[in-house]
């Protein structure tokens, strides 16, 4: 991972990023999947290149083999489905064909000292907790729940929690884990509600040996400046049950795999790109 990493650092602002990753995704739109059609922002009312006409969103699940069960998996839709930086479309897309296969082995590598996910293990997108946190994905490995974030095209981990500090919200689900996992207690009702979207998620890995994971592409060096940060402020019995992964890295893992191979070479192709 921190071979990608470090290829990542020097990037430009988020505002090239952003700006070259949507003239990326809107050639794809063109080039790959032949529509000529701008879809519509719902926010504004107005046309992006990126954004597929609203009637094709399916077009936004990768057409390689696994599409017709990736549409049957989609069983909620954002209302930005149809946006190709989608990070809920990419998440059908990036974990989809391994719940189609029941195989979840190529998502960590070797090297990521976690427990091997057994052959008894579900999961679920668009999980939600009873604190009312949805996660883009979940897998319940027999005991053990795997929470996984997935990150692209956003700016910045939300600082600003709309529950606006809700003492209530915080002593009934927030409290007690972040007291257990943070190295200074009296801290943690501020850093929550300074990073209420990165700590929502954090906190899972006080309950046994839950793990916390977020995806991001390796070109995303500044998320992972984030939640290295946190880690720091966190007990060091639980730091190694926060991950990162790097969608690059599970892209290699699948390549290699016949079976998964043709869907994450295009998945890469969508997602991943080079600034020019």
């Amino acid at each position: 991972m921190e071979s990608l990493i470090q290829k990542a650092t020097g990037i430009p602002s988020y505002n090239e990023y952003c700006y070259n990753l949507k003239k990326h995704l809107a050639n794809y739109k063109e080039t790959v999947l032949n529509i000529k059609g701008n879809g519509i922002w719902k926010n504004n009312g107005k046309e992006y290149p990126h954004i597929l006409p609203e009637s094709q969103y399916s077009k936004n699940l990768i057409d390689a083999g696994f599409q017709v069960k990736l549409c049957q998996l989609t069983k909620s839709k954002h209302c930005d489905f149809h946006h190709l930086n989608s990070s809920q479309a990419l998440a059908i897309n990036l974990f989809g064909p391994m719940k189609i296969k029941n195989d979840y082995s190529l998502i960590f590598n070797q090297n990521d000292s976690i427990p091997n996910i057994k052959e008894g293990a579900t999961s679920e997108f668009e999980h939600k907790e009873t604190d009312g946190t949805k996660f883009d994905f979940y897998i319940n490995n027999t005991g053990q729940n795997i929470y996984f974030e997935v990150k692209y095209s956003e700016s910045h981990l939300a600082t600003k929690s709309k529950a606006k500090a809700n003492s209530k919200r915080w002593k009934a689900y927030y409290e007690k884990p972040m007291n257990a996992i943070i190295k200074e207690p009296s801290k943690s009702k501020e850093y929550f509600f300074q990073q209420y979207q990165l700590w929502r998620n954090i906190i899972r890995v006080a309950n046994n040996d839950d793990l916390s994971v977020f995806v991001i592409p390796a070109i995303r060096a500044d998320f992972k400046k984030v939640i290295d940060e946190a880690i720091e402020k966190i007990r060091p019995e639980y730091q190694s049950r926060i991950k990162t992964i790097l969608i690059d890295d599970i892209c290699d893992r699948c390549e290699k795999d016949n079976r998964f191979r043709t869907h994450y070479s295009e998945l890469r192709r969508k997602y991943i790109f080079q600034f020019s």
